[in-house]
């Protein structure tokens, strides 16, 4: 079995420690746009390279969040249906569609 170095153990404490925010601030895609200089490479190779060698067999391919949603915002996602698209983050959903939140629309993700 692969056994994880001190290097690899920080970078999924970061990504996972939500009590310091840092988890958020190093893993938010909006920084890859504004500023690449401040971007810690190191940090997010590491997290990279964690992520693709999971063992994933069980892992359940879609994801289901119920919300409630405007006819403007409503109409943003159908004209986006199968395509890539932006949503502010967010940090609930669940495997069982049964689960979600009752609003007046629930999010596939597949993955």
């Amino acid at each position: 079995e692969h056994e994880l170095n001190d290097d690899m153990l920080d970078a999924l404490r970061s990504y996972t420690d939500s009590k310091t925010n840092e988890c958020f601030m190093k893993t938010n895609l909006n920084l890859l746009s504004a500023n690449s200089n401040d971007i810690d490479w190191i940090y997010v190779n590491r997290l990279r390279s964690l992520i693709r060698g999971l063992v994933q067999s069980n892992i359940k391919h879609i994801y289901y969040r119920g919300l409630t949603l405007s006819d403007t915002e409503v109409q943003y996602y159908l004209d986006k249906r199968n395509q890539y698209y932006y949503t502010n983050s967010f940090t609930s959903f669940t495997i069982d569609r049964l689960l979600v939140y009752s609003g007046n629309a629930i999010l596939m993700l597949r993955t």
